[in-house]
């Protein structure tokens, strides 16, 4: 698990400090945007709401955050 864990930082770190230095601020806006969305969906099925609920759920984040 750990060792997963290290792997999946040592991919995403670089990509976050190009996307920060290279991306303008619209390319950064969108990318959080989708990170948030798939937390969101990640969050509504670990509570175990219903697909409707879930797609409520992600639709109010966005709202929130758009």
């Amino acid at each position: 698990m750990l060792l997963h864990r290290i792997l999946t930082a040592l991919v995403l770190i670089p990509l976050v400090i190009f996307g920060v230095l290279y991306l303008s601020t619209p390319w950064i806006a969108l990318i959080t945007g989708i990170i948030i969305v798939l937390g969101a969906w990640e969050w509504a099925g670990i509570i175990s709401i219903e697909i409707i609920q879930q797609l409520r759920s992600v639709r109010m984040e966005l709202l929130r955050n758009g």
